[in-house]
């Protein structure tokens, strides 16, 4: 007689190890392209090339659809004040982050839960095994730690999403180990990330040449963790990180903005971290290039391929752009003719246009980490240790790059709100503005008066968002698997 596993217990492991079928390759520099397929927490890594592979699995992972490839920025972006899709009347999933009345069976949140614990698992499983496999010990150190990186985004990544999460940092095999485990204070999951960002930064390079680049270094880990420090409001550890990032001598401003996202430019010298695509119909390219299609853009903006039509911009968003802006051309467009010569009006990004051989196969990378973007946190936490006029030089770097004029005088105070457009207008539909506002404690605040501004209403009522609603509700799914061990967010019904 056969014993049939509890479908409970089939969920549980799924959540907890991550069981993915496949690992996927990603940076396209450096990666195997081929699949490599079920590698399991049963399996073991016994050689140099085993490891490495396993490595390129955990980078893999960040392409899946509950990461970067899609889920993350409807996570980062829809909660926030840039975005409207056109397809929130149609689509009630989108429609709730837009509006603030998420659950937890909405379709986009289960797959960000237990993609971020598939590659979790991957991660913990590199760093258990490694020390088991015999080869040169600084590059077993270094394989480890780009795992330690990688494992630290993606806690990251959950936390600020969902809050209190289960910390799971070695391999579990059985039923009974996974039912043990409930959600970890957020506090908790921090000391984490900020332990595998410290043990990460002693070894990896400053930087690497051919076949590697595209791996982690030096400045992903110190951006990273400057992020991290900035979130929990240790501005003096923040300085510290960030200031050998800037002072590196690694990276640069490109001097056209356009220039970085050009599919053919990536890993240019602005890009610190990226998850990376190729194009080809290996099954490596991104969406992004049809996902913020808007509709009618096929075949004038792209030739081949279905319009998303998910990631529109706001009418608020474009006027945040200072007259003179050089970014607006390509941040954010309000118009273009269809394939009939009709003018469609519209507001939508130029970002991730390219020319996909098929459907949703670009070139188009997705940028975790900028230069920009570690310039401005850097003048952020210069501005919250109260060195204010040297974090002008630094907000400035990225403004004179847009053909604006350098912000001067500015008290405490009016380089925060100076800090809050640049970062909004800067990075705009790279999945930074909503984990912004929260970050700095303005999420609430500038949404309702968004809200009231354009009269969004819910129900007939004006929405307005509590301080529960910063953070997602906990997976219907997770909750039915192990109930006893994992609560719903306070606010949200089951």
């Amino acid at each position: 007689m056969k014993t049939i596993l509890n479908i409970k217990n089939i969920q549980v492991l799924a959540f907890l190890l991550g069981i993915a079928g496949t690992m996927l390759s990603c940076k396209k520099s450096f990666l195997d392209l081929t699949p490599i397929s079920q590698i399991g927490a049963t399996n073991f890594y016994k050689t140099q090339s085993d490891l490495l592979n396993a490595v390129n699995g955990a980078y893999g992972a960040l392409q899946l659809n509950g990461q970067y490839t899609e889920e993350y920025y409807f996570l980062a972006d829809y909660p926030d004040d840039d975005i409207e899709s056109s397809l929130s009347a149609a689509n009630n999933d989108f429609d709730q982050f837009e509006r603030f009345y998420s659950n937890s069976a909405n379709i986009y949140i289960a797959p960000a839960w237990t993609d971020g614990y598939k590659g979790i698992l991957r991660c913990n499983n590199i760093i258990t095994q490694a020390p088991n496999v015999t080869m040169d010990a600084s590059l077993k150190g270094r394989y480890v730690a780009e795992a330690k990186y990688l494992r630290a985004l993606m806690y990251f990544n959950l936390v600020r999403i969902f809050g209190d999460v289960p910390l799971v940092i070695a391999p579990l095999t059985t039923v009974s180990d996974a039912y043990e485990v409930g959600r970890s204070p957020v506090a908790d999951v921090y000391v984490q990330i900020v332990k595998d960002l410290t043990d990460a930064e002693a070894a990896v390079p400053l930087s690497y040449t051919g076949a590697d680049i595209g791996r982690v270094t030096k400045g992903a880990v110190q951006t990273l963790l400057g992020q991290v420090y900035l979130t929990q409001k240790n501005y003096t550890g923040a300085v510290t990180e960030l200031a050998q990032v800037v002072n590196s001598n690694v990276y640069k401003l490109l001097p056209v903005y356009s220039d970085v996202f050009n599919p053919a430019n990536g890993n240019n010298a602005e890009v610190i971290f990226s998850v990376g695509y190729k194009k080809g119909g290996i099954g490596e390219g991104s969406p992004f290039v049809n996902a913020f299609l808007p509709t009618g853009g096929i075949p004038t903006l792209v030739t081949i391929g279905t319009t998303g039509n998910r990631m529109n911009g706001s009418k608020d968003l474009y006027f945040a752009f200072e007259p003179g802006d050089t970014r607006r051309a390509i941040s954010i467009d309000t118009s273009f003719i269809d394939g009939t010569g009709k003018l469609v009006k519209t507001v939508f990004t130029r970002k991730y246009l390219d020319t996909p051989p098929t459907d949703k196969d670009g070139d188009n990378d997705w940028f975790v980490h900028r230069y920009s973007d570690a310039l401005l946190m850097y003048a952020e936490a210069l501005n919250e240790t109260n060195q204010t006029p040297i974090a002008h030089t630094y907000l400035n770097l990225v403004r004179n790059r847009a053909g604006l004029a350098s912000k001067t005088g500015l008290d405490q105070a009016g380089m925060r709100l100076a800090l809050e457009q640049e970062r909004r207008v800067e990075l705009c539909f790279e999945g930074h503005r909503w984990f912004d506002l929260i970050r700095t404690g303005r999420a609430i605040t500038v949404m309702n008066a968004y809200f009231k501004k354009y009269n969004i209403l819910l129900g007939g009522v004006l929405v307005q968002i509590a301080p529960y609603q910063l953070i997602q509700p906990v997976p219907l799914s997770q909750i039915q698997a192990n109930p006893a061990k994992m609560p719903q967010n306070p606010g949200y019904g089951q």
